[in-house]
């Protein structure tokens, strides 16, 4: 049977953060919880120093480099000094060498093969190998960089191939330690280019054909996908008729057909564009226009039509506004408050740039639940959440029930982004320390061709682990499962807690 192959591709990614990304995902191969793995991904630029480097290879001074805006790092890959840069396709192989029944030297010429297969059949470039040299060239010249390395039989790093990448940070340095070969990249030798993409489905194609993969990648079968039949159109009409915003849709809920056909909907505030480029989000990211000033009373039209009994308003994240957006979600809830006065609410918001005068704006409106998500644990912050700050998620949480002691404070996070159990531990435990009521955990799936990828797809039974780690550190209420978001069957989870108390 074909060992099983998943290719992950980042886009543009920071060579720390790659690298990070590479141990998380080399420990989670080494568990068996991952197949085979190859990860894309094209980086800023960066001086890259193997363990055999000669730092003499490198011809120009740091402050040189930083003018150019290039970083340097010694790595733990073979090989020596080489540059990485936009333009370059980076692939990081994560390969358990024995399941393939591969060893170092073979698996090496392997992937050689692929990009000599690769500019043969879609290029007509002859390319070939040099004796006692690692690589792929073509006329002398090196298009394919090799560097790896290997633990407990696995390995990591892989490889460089230069397809649009300028070729002066190549004068910066002695690449691979070479003094007397050149180096060259695909567009020398192409006047019409495909792009980086159908390059990408290239290589996928032919690591496929040269190591006997079965391909298994880019989730085209989501497995935990539900279908329901209800009839949703009502909802979708009032809310069209209002001309609201749901982060159901903006967001690419995978609850959303279920909810609607409940008349159940999150309102998302504010606009429906970010001023933050979370990767695992599908809201647009952008400029946002200026706040509408009778979306308050729209939304209560909205509520009053589809008999909402437990309002859920949440935002996207509007770093332009003085304030983030507290006056308007203030707004909000008062003219809800005071036209339904048994309606319960729920705010999910955002982190206010830390402004704890904008969260009090908020929590004077005295919310019955105020919910502000970690999202991730905190190593994966850099990469999941770059402009947030785990720890100020935490304080948000705290200092709200410092001061509104009986508001219900709730936070989310998402498992399948690369993290560790023994992260999510310390997550479960920095929630529990910041007083947080309730929790929810649910399994990330990628919303669109921009976002992260998923890096694996968690268990049930996993997931019933972690819920009930939750449950023993004393959380009031923890809902936990693949499609769990954190407004889901919010209202009854609010009663319940109602109720316990």
């Amino acid at each position: 049977m074909a060992q099983k192959f998943k290719v992950l591709d980042f886009g543009i990614l920071s060579y720390p953060i790659a690298y990070d990304l590479q141990i998380r995902l080399l420990k989670k191969r080494m568990q068996n919880e991952i197949c085979d793995t190859l990860i894309f991904c094209e980086h800023p630029s960066v001086i890259t120093l193997g363990k055999r480097a000669d730092e003499t290879h490198l011809k120009v001074s740091e402050s040189f480099l930083q003018k150019k805006g290039c970083m340097i790092i010694k790595t733990d890959r073979g090989g020596e000094a080489t540059w990485h840069g936009p333009g370059q396709i980076v692939g990081y192989l994560i390969i358990n060498l024995k399941e393939l029944g591969y060893g170092i030297e073979r698996f090496v010429t392997g992937i050689e093969e692929v990009f000599i297969k690769l500019l043969k059949e879609n290029f007509k470039i002859k390319a070939e190998r040099i004796p006692s040299y690692r690589g792929v060239w073509i006329d002398n010249s090196k298009i394919l960089a090799l560097g790896l390395a290997v633990k407990s039989g696995i390995t990591m790093h892989g490889f460089a191939f230069n397809v649009t990448n300028s070729l002066e940070p190549y004068s910066w340095i002695i690449p691979c330690g070479i003094t007397d070969k050149k180096v060259t990249n695909l567009s020398q030798f192409v006047k019409r280019l495909p792009s980086i993409s159908e390059i990408k489905e290239m290589i996928i194609k032919e690591f496929v054909t040269v190591f006997g993969y079965e391909l298994h990648y880019r989730e085209k079968n989501k497995p935990y996908i539900k279908i329901y039949n209800s009839e949703k159109r009502d909802t979708e009409e009032i809310l069209k008729s209002e001309r609201l915003n749901t982060v159901c849709v903006s967001a690419g809920c995978p609850n959303i057909t279920e909810c609607f056909s409940s008349k159940v909907a999150t309102f998302l505030i504010l606009g429906n564009s970010c001023t933050r480029r979370c990767k695992f989000c599908k809201i647009d990211k952008g400029s946002p226009s200026n706040p509408e000033e009778d979306e308050p009373e729209r939304i209560l039209n909205a509520v009053k039509k589809l008999g909402i009994k437990h309002v859920v308003i949440t935002s996207v994240t509007r770093d332009d506004l003085e304030d983030g957006g507290a006056s308007h979600f203030a707004k909000v809830i008062r003219l809800i408050k005071n036209s339904i006065p048994d309606i319960t609410i729920e705010v999910l918001i955002p982190d206010f740039k830390g402004s704890f005068e904008s969260l009090e704006i908020v929590l004077k409106e005295k919310p019955d639940v105020l919910g502000h998500n970690t999202e991730t644990v905190k190593n994966l912050y850099p990469l999941i959440r770059p402009q947030a700050d785990y720890n100020l998620s935490l304080k948000i949480l705290s200092f709200t029930k410092e001061l509104y002691p009986k508001i219900i404070t709730k936070s989310g996070f998402m498992l399948g982004l690369g993290e560790t159990e023994e992260e999510i531990f310390e997550l479960l435990d920095d929630l529990k320390k910041s007083n947080t009521d309730i929790i929810t955990i649910g399994q990330y799936l990628s919303p669109s061709k921009e976002s992260i990828p998923v890096i694996e797809y968690v268990s049930k039974d996993k997931f019933e682990k972690i819920a009930k780690k939750a449950q023993q550190k004393g959380f009031a209420s923890v809902i936990a499962g693949p499609l769990v978001r954190s407004s889901w069957k919010a209202s009854s989870t609010l009663q319940t807690i109602s109720t316990q108390k």
